[in-house]
């Protein structure tokens, strides 16, 4: 996979100073964690999940979640279990007989609802661990990770291929905590011992928010939402200290038209959440519509700027110097407390690509909706 494949060279060459790089399922955890960018929820009633994603139908699709959870009813259980493990037989026969390739396949994740679901599956991620990329774990808790992740370290044991966890932070016990800092220490220390098999932590604001009877507008970017904007900045002290975790951003709930001029409001509250997602140490984020995938892809790649600051600071010897400008001229640049983010923004850049100077999120936008959306 790489990003923005849809353009041609031509267009890449106008809008890059740096391509994203390829990956695939057998990329490094390192990469991956990095690379999952908007990770779209498909809801597991669906019976034409393998046609659309072998199809290429989705624009830009590089990471999908088939999800078990919220979206299935209690009835329709075992006819979704059935179904996601047919979609996903279906996606591996096209693997075998050269219709697609594994570098042409997103990343592919599995969205359970609780453990009896894993355990019940579990066979068939050890199966199947050649497409499925991951599992995502619900609601997680101290509790339950007792359960979860013994169990996702046997599937590793048995399986060809990593198959990574992706644990959710959205339960009560987190949001209500009066003790927070101390609970999700003691989260972190429960995670840390599968850290091989961790690829990033993600968040659940919309449960958090639910609590609470609270509903964001697409005016409202997530942090302007102060009882669950506090959280994720302990989560972020929690996981995302020194850059021990990939810690992605949570759902926005809003989509629009895009072939609307101007940009509809819903992708203008997207693009500034993303902005606020980024500035405060995430990196990806869940994708509910079609729509979301570029404005969020388009905010992961690195303007030009950014990458001569971060190449700087990690090309000078700290030993010799402490503090340099930047080349725009506009900023100090100071070695040690910006070394990590310097180490972040390459490694982001390696996969969403750099900018040309004179180039930006909105040129990208502009040009794969051929001049239609005004950013």
């Amino acid at each position: 996979m790489q990003y923005f494949q849809f353009l041609t060279e031509e267009e890449k060459a106008s809008l890059f100073f740096r391509n994203p790089k390829a990956f695939s399922r057998a990329s490094s955890r390192e990469e991956l964690r990095r690379a999952l960018g908007p990770l779209l929820y498909m809801p597991s009633t669906g019976t034409r999940i393998a046609e659309t994603i072998l199809s290429g139908k989705i624009k830009g699709l590089v990471s999908a979640a088939i999800c078990l959870e919220d979206s299935v009813g209690d009835v329709d259980r075992a006819f979704c279990i059935h179904n996601v493990m047919e979609q996903v037989d279906q996606i591996a026969a096209a693997l075998k007989d050269g219709t697609i390739s594994q570098n042409d396949l997103p990343l592919l994740f599995i969205r359970i609802r609780d453990y009896a679901m894993l355990e019940e599956m579990q066979d068939f991620l050890i199966r199947r661990s050649d497409v499925v990329t991951g599992v995502i774990l619900p609601k997680v808790t101290v509790a339950n990770l007792r359960e979860y992740l013994p169990r996702i370290e046997e599937i590793n044991w048995r399986s060809e291929h990593t198959v990574y966890a992706l644990p959710i932070l959205e339960s009560e016990e987190i949001i209500t905590s009066t003790h927070r800092m101390r609970l999700l220490n003691t989260l972190r220390e429960r995670i840390d011992p599968y850290y091989s098999y961790i690829l990033n932590i993600r968040i659940g604001a919309t449960d958090f928010s639910g609590l609470f009877g609270i509903r964001r507008q697409p005016e409202t970017p997530i942090y302007s939402i102060a009882a669950v904007s506090g959280c994720i900045g302990d989560i972020v002290r929690t996981f995302g200290l020194r850059d021990r975790y990939t810690i992605s951003a949570p759902v926005w709930e809003y989509f629009g038209d895009p072939g609307q001029t101007p940009l509809p409001k819903e992708i203008q509250g997207l693009l500034q959440e993303c902005s606020l997602d980024l500035q405060n140490g995430l990196m990806g984020k869940a994708a509910i519509h079609p729509t979301q995938l570029l404005p969020i892809q388009a905010l992961h790649a690195v303007p030009y700027e950014a990458f001569q600051d971060a190449s700087g600071i990690l090309a000078e010897n700290s030993a010799n110097k402490g503090v340099l400008s930047s080349e725009a001229g506009n900023k100090m640049n100071e070695l040690k407390p910006h070394e990590r983010w310097a180490v972040k923004t390459l490694a982001r850049a390696h996969i969403y690509g750099v900018y040309r100077k004179d180039k930006t999120y909105a040129d990208l936008i502009q040009l794969a909706y051929h001049g239609e959306m005004n950013v």
